[in-house]
């Protein structure tokens, strides 16, 4: 294990140093579908060390690579696209977090970049989501032979498709900011473990949502309640940002007993996500009014 991690950091150093070892691997990595992921680590990776001019020398050939290459399968509106989303939200969150060293700022950058693409899609191509999403419930059921998913669509069919659309479009987006902010995640964890051991760490037990977030929930639900279709559309990343405040809050109490329980925080999510979801972003929401951190458990007295 020891000589596994020494290697590890003697690349992770070259990468550092070495510019045409970097942008090599960096290419091959994006070249293919399962490792781009890891291409934008890398990227992430240099750009929190070394800056945003290094992160930017080694982003702008791989992602012009990756376009020409997505061009083979797909139009050419669809690979900037794709190229767009894979690369440039991770370079930017990771700008910012180098500059102020705050996930509260990366955050604020992602949903600021959700915010403006609900917006601009609602003004320029207000019937791309429904499109979109009946493209979608179509390929499913021809796909699909599974009863409860039939049910399911038939279900949505009843309700009225833009608010369905809108919501689905806002989770689409979320995803590409999720996979951007766990590549984020990866970048700062290698990070840490060169320059800043337990720092890391440290960040993502410390996390907390913010009061002015509150308000904006606040406004969003009002909003969506009313049809409004960017609120919805914003909504989901609302929601799991105080998911993943309540995460950090819950791993913080384990940590003080077992840190070696705190993948066990993940569990309830993949196998009771209607019920645990629901408790850990009321329980980020609390935590932002409350600061439950400073709130610890007194041992009961005996005797």
């Amino acid at each position: 294990m020891a000589k596994l991690r020494e290697k590890m950091q003697k690349y992770l150093q070259l990468f550092l140093t070495n510019k045409q070892f970097t942008l090599l691997c960096t290419l091959i990595l994006a070249l293919f579908p399962y490792t781009s992921w890891l291409a934008v680590v890398v990227i992430a990776f240099i750009t929190l060390r070394n800056g945003w001019m290094n992160g930017l020398t080694i982003l702008l050939p791989v992602a012009l690579v990756y376009f020409a290459c997505s061009l083979v399968g797909m139009p050419a509106v669809g690979a900037f696209v794709n190229m767009l989303a894979l690369f440039f939200p991770c370079y930017f969150a990771a700008c910012v977090l180098r500059m102020m060293t705050n996930w509260q700022a990366v955050f604020g950058l992602f949903f600021l970049m959700i915010a403006l693409t609900s917006i601009f899609v609602q003004l320029l191509a207000p019937d791309f989501v429904v499109a979109q999403f009946l493209y979608l419930e179509n390929f499913v059921k021809e796909t699909q032979t599974d009863a409860s998913v039939t049910k399911l669509l038939s279900d949505l069919s009843n309700i009225n498709q833009t608010v369905v659309a809108s919501y689905a479009f806002g989770l689409q987006i979320l995803s590409i900011f999720f996979s951007a902010t766990m590549s984020l995640m990866a970048a700062r964890s290698l990070q840490s473990r060169l320059f800043n051991i337990g720092g890391f760490k440290q960040e993502m037990l410390s996390f907390r949502a913010t009061k002015i977030s509150i308000a904006v929930f606040i406004i969003l639900l009002i909003a969506a309640t009313r049809l409004n279709l960017i609120a919805m559309t914003l909504l989901p990343t609302v929601i799991v940002y105080f998911l993943l405040a309540g995460l950090s809050i819950s791993a913080s109490f384990v940590n003080r007993k077992n840190s070696r329980l705190l993948l066990l925080l993940i569990v309830p999510l993949i196998l009771a996500p209607f019920v645990s979801a629901p408790f850990y972003t009321i329980l980020g929401l609390f935590d932002s009014v409350f600061n439950l951190r400073f709130y610890k458990l007194k041992p009961r007295n005996r005797g």
